[in-house]
């Protein structure tokens, strides 16, 4: 596993840690959802750097011990978990289920197809696979049956004469 994770810190003014976290790339500069980096960018310290996932998972559950959470009365950090959770990459169904709502509606450009166009090329397909897309296109083409048109492969929609 590559060391690219870090363990950061969000500094009060008096340069006491408010709150913990690890993270790669990123993570310590962005803004989520119960996640407000301070506005001041060098009161975000990197405290530990090069580590894999393990180890700074580790790390992060040490300092949030050391430091003692707010909301169980313990210290000054307001981490809401004691850390290492290991949710990396994870992501959760509520998550998904967003982001198909929000991609509803938009088109790909035509760059981003033809990237993922290249990508499937000569992929070997599972007879599954196969099979899926064999009905999807006996169902495609029943539907276009069933409307009354002509059936016509280049997109034009011949209707019947009444």
């Amino acid at each position: 596993m590559q060391p690219i994770y870090y363990v950061y810190a969000y500094l009060r003014l008096n340069g006491k840690p408010y709150y913990i976290g690890k993270g790669c790339r990123g993570r310590a500069w962005q803004f989520a959802p119960g996640h407000w980096p301070p506005k001041d960018r060098t009161r975000i310290k990197l405290l530990e750097t090069n580590l894999t996932n393990l180890g700074a998972l580790a790390i992060e559950r040490r300092l949030i011990r050391w430091w003692g959470r707010k909301d169980i009365g313990t210290g000054i950090l307001q981490n809401k978990t004691d850390g290492g959770e290991g949710v990396t990459g994870k992501k959760t169904p509520e998550h998904i289920e967003k982001m198909r709502i929000r991609m509803i509606g938009r088109k790909a450009s035509l760059v981003t197809r033809a990237r993922q166009s290249a990508a499937l090329k000569g992929r070997p397909k599972t007879p599954e696979q196969r099979e899926k897309t064999r009905l999807a296109g006996l169902a495609y083409w029943q539907r276009r049956r069933q409307a009354g048109g002509d059936i016509c492969r280049y997109g034009h929609n011949h209707l019947k004469q009444v």
